[in-house]
């Protein structure tokens, strides 16, 4: 039965909701890729010159949209980790430090409003951008609302690896916030690609946050001597290749967007008509004749490079080395441990993902890779490397040595007086009732 001192449900919840929020920011970010929108906004971390927060409405359109949504995004989910880190460590859980940050909050508060009012009264008309006095407010509203939800973290999350496993991920927040800006200051793509991976890393480490805080991760049992644990090992074993090939693949996919090459192949299931594409510069001048004669204007550009058409035709190969991986892993869940309800059914939503996965996959080349199933490829994509990583994990919790319980010695306390005289007391109240 678990604890219920030790039980946070604000803290499990705030880990829901950062993982729910960065779903979309993954499929954003790849409607922004798709649109090749990812310089619609050519400066950070301002917009067209004004204060992110306070980008004018008039700017809001065509793929400068997409771009500044993904931004003010990434902040929500940012804004998420900060509280889900005070939420772990409990500031305010004392007194006295409750006490000086209510005061702070307040102080804080003022200064908003009366740098909000001033910035209203001296703003000169026609002013395009922001000033210094916004960029100033719009920071204390920042630290008034830090202080106010440090305020509220009131109950200090007891295991001190889960407090510092939330910092990570606020951590991994910071750092793909400056993957992101540092993108676009030095326009560079191949930063594009490590923002991309590295936003699906962070996937994974919010879904930790939400498994660990749970109930269930207290009350799972120890099954490392079960009479099953040999297939249990194994299953992490197969768990652990399959979050392997999935995220490499994700990385060789990232690679070929970002460099231009989803459809460097035209035609599926052949590569120009061959099972295997081109591999001399002779067999590319073919091949950009047979994307030429195809005469459509989708295939942009009309004049592909070899590397690109090897990249392309790896994430293919890829899609079929993770397909056999998952096949196996899920296949073998469902023959050895069908009784395991918490390994068996990511094992059965990875079979469906994968299906779902493997369509998009499909109608991206065949409708030459419009947006919207181009992004919902990338998102399902992320959603079958965090449910391997969801069945890595508790089967980790459950079959690995690294979980195992230890049970807790009961200690028995040395009898003096004041003990006797309880029991006597206890004694006499039981003979009494």
């Amino acid at each position: 039965m678990t604890d219920k001192r030790n039980s946070h449900p604000l803290l499990h919840g705030l880990a829901w909701l950062t993982t729910l929020t960065t779903f979309p920011l993954i499929f954003l970010g790849g409607i922004v890729t798709s649109k090749a929108g990812g310089m619609s906004v050519p400066d950070w971390p301002n917009s067209w010159g004004y204060n992110m927060f306070l980008l004018p409405l008039d700017y809001w359109s065509g793929n400068i949209f997409y771009e500044h949504a993904h931004r003010l995004l990434a902040s929500l989910v940012g804004f998420l980790a900060v509280m889900l880190t005070l939420c772990a460590w409990g500031p305010a859980a004392r007194p006295m430090p409750r006490k000086i940050i209510g005061f702070s909050t307040l102080v804080l508060t003022l200064f908003t409003v009366l740098l909000g009012l001033t910035t209203i009264q001296v703003r000169p008309a026609g002013t395009t951008g922001s000033t210094t006095l916004d960029h100033v407010t719009v920071l204390f509203a920042g630290l008034a609302l830090v202080s106010f939800v440090a305020w509220l973290c009131r109950h200090q999350e007891p295991r001190l690896w889960v407090r510092w496993l939330c910092t990570g991920a606020l951590l991994a927040v910071i750092f793909q916030g400056l993957l992101g800006g540092l993108r676009v200051v030095m326009v560079k793509i191949d930063l594009a690609m490590v923002h991309g991976c590295v936003a699906q890393a962070f996937f994974c480490v919010s879904m930790l946050t939400v498994i660990v805080t749970g109930k269930w991760w207290k009350s799972a049992p120890d099954l490392s001597q079960a009479s099953d644990q040999r297939f249990g090992r194994r299953m992490v074993a197969l768990a652990l290749a399959c979050m392997a090939v999935v995220y490499g693949q994700l990385i060789v996919g990232a690679v070929m967007r970002h460099d231009q090459a989803g459809l460097a192949i035209p035609d599926l299931p052949l590569a120009y008509g061959k099972l295997i594409p081109p591999i001399s510069e002779q067999g590319m001048i073919e091949a950009n004749r047979f994307r030429i004669a195809l005469k459509d204007p989708a295939l942009l550009p009309s004049q592909v490079r070899l590397d690109q058409v090897w990249f392309h035709f790896s994430h293919r190969v890829g899609a079929v080395v993770v397909s056999f991986v998952i096949l196996l892993t899920s296949g073998y869940a469902l023959w050895r441990l069908r009784h395991r309800a918490w390994v068996l059914w990511p094992s059965m939503v990875l079979l469906g993902l994968l299906a779902v996965q493997f369509t998009l996959g499909l109608a991206t080349v065949y409708y030459r890779k419009p947006a919207d199933i181009a992004s919902a490829h990338v998102a399902t994509g992320a959603l079958v490397l965090v449910t391997s990583f969801v069945l890595l994990t508790k089967s980790m919790r459950l079959y690995a040595k690294l979980w195992r319980t230890t049970p807790e010695v009961a200690t028995i306390p040395t009898p003096g007086p004041m003990h006797l005289k309880r029991n006597s007391d206890e004694r006499r109240l039981e003979m009494s009732v």
